[in-house]
């Protein structure tokens, strides 16, 4: 929360900011399988589907143009954290650019 603290007539305001920390390559790693897939969030939109099988794949839900969707990027460990980052970056500059990530990648 956001608290004004008076200093010699001046306003300061102070805030704590917080953030969501996201995931961590070790929490990637110990994401144990359960009955039915579950996400590990990561900061922003980006997620770690991990299956009952103990598959995990990385997945950004977005919307472009009023619709809902989603884009694969690849299976953990073959795709590490770092990387997933830079994947969703870059889908992040073609939404910003009006361009649909995955239409992008079927292109290619």
């Amino acid at each position: 929360m956001v608290s004004p603290k008076s200093n010699g007539g001046d306003t300061i305001k102070s805030a704590a900011i917080h953030r969501k920390s996201g995931l961590s390559a070790t929490s990637v790693k110990h994401g144990k399988p359960r009955k039915k897939p579950y996400k590990l969030p990561n900061r922003d939109v980006l997620y770690l589907l991990v299956q009952p099988n103990g598959n995990r794949f990385w997945r950004m839900n977005y919307r472009f143009q009023g619709k809902q969707k989603t884009m694969a990027f690849g299976r953990w460990p073959e795709i590490l954290l770092s990387a997933a980052r830079e994947r969703l970056a870059d889908a992040r500059r073609l939404l910003a650019e009006g361009i649909d990530p995955a239409e992008q990648v079927k292109r290619k």
